[in-house]
Formats: structure tokens, C-alpha cells, sequence
């Protein structure tokens, strides 16, 4: 499954959640895709289904996501305050004068 959802790196928040988006469409229409929502649409259904599973689906992967996105919002954080540090100040008090 992680080799059909790679986390993406498009530049900005807005446009790796678009890619993301994307690939877990494509991901849930692909013939594994259509087992995992078999296996959602049991554990409706079937707590101890439900129990068996989880520790694989919230294993490893979830993690490397959660570090991955962490670190990137971290990295277009500092971006971000050295862009803004190269920019005048845009305060109501100076757009007056």
C-alpha cells in the first residue's frame, strides 16, 4: 500500500493535500484499494475483524507519515519567516502614511 500512496512534496500544504487526495482516489479504486474498503465495510460490522487488523493499519506507516509531514511543515515554517524577514512591515499604521 505505501508504494501506491507516497507522501507527496509539491512546495505548499495545499497542493500536497490535492496530491495526496489524488492518490488515495486512485489507490481505492485500484483492486487493493477495493480490499481495504472490504475490510472497512466488515469492521462496521465486526468489532474483534476490527481488532485483529488495526495494529497493521496503524503501524508503521501512519508514523513515517506523521514524521514525514511534521518535518516538512517544519522546513516551509522556517521558508516562511526567512521570506517574511526580507519584507517590509505591512501594519494599518504604515499603509495610512
Amino acid at each position: 500500500m505505501e508504494g501506491n500512496s507516497p507522501i507527496p512534496e509539491a512546495g505548499s500544504a495545499e497542493r500536497n493535500f490535492e496530491k495526496q487526495l489524488s492518490a488515495m482516489f486512485s489507490f481505492f479504486a485500484s483492486r487493493a484499494g477495493i480490499r481495504i474498503g472490504n475490510f472497512i465495510a466488515e469492521g462496521q460490522i465486526d468489532s474483534e475483524f476490527v481488532a485483529t487488523k488495526k495494529p497493521y493499519f496503524n503501524g508503521k506507516r501512519r508514523l513515517d507519515s506523521s514524521m514525514t509531514m511534521e518535518s516538512r511543515q517544519a522546513s516551509s515554517s522556517e521558508k516562511l519567516r526567512r521570506t517574511q524577514g526580507n519584507r517590509p512591515p505591512t501594519s494599518a499604521h504604515h499603509a495610512t502614511q
